[in-house]
């Protein structure tokens, strides 16, 4: 979830999914875009999750399968690891440019950059 307000743009989430904030800069070799995760996936991986958990938590899990999700209260009332609870991150407005994109986990295998610039490429041609 992404919520634009006067104070900042604010990002929820849960999963595995990943939000990506893009900050168009212009610079002396012409526009470059700036990438600032607002979120990361919510699995044994993350350091986020291994804080809330703890190590003794982990190891009895999938490392890979998601530790906050929405839905699932029958999974959730079965494994107290698993919660619905979503991180919020604020972001402070900037003078540049900005867009958020939300998206999942498959879009992110390159890594952030080449989505955020799909992004770009597509608001200046005035696409989706």
């Amino acid at each position: 979830m992404c919520v634009v307000t006067r104070s900042g743009t604010y990002v929820g989430s849960v999963g595995l999914g990943r939000a990506v904030v893009g900050t168009e800069v212009l610079e002396d070799e012409g526009l470059t875009i700036m990438c600032d995760a607002a979120s990361v996936p919510h699995n044994g991986e993350s350091e986020v999750e291994l804080l809330r958990l703890g190590d003794s938590v982990l190891s009895r899990l999938d490392i890979t399968a998601p530790t906050r999700v929405l839905g699932a209260t029958s999974e959730k009332e079965a494994d107290d690891a698993l919660v619905g609870v979503p991180d919020v991150v604020r972001i402070r407005h900037s003078d540049f440019r900005r867009f958020v994109v939300l998206a999942s986990p498959d879009v992110w295998l390159q890594g952030p950059r080449v989505p955020m610039y799909w992004a770009a490429e597509a608001f200046r041609q005035g696409r989706n």
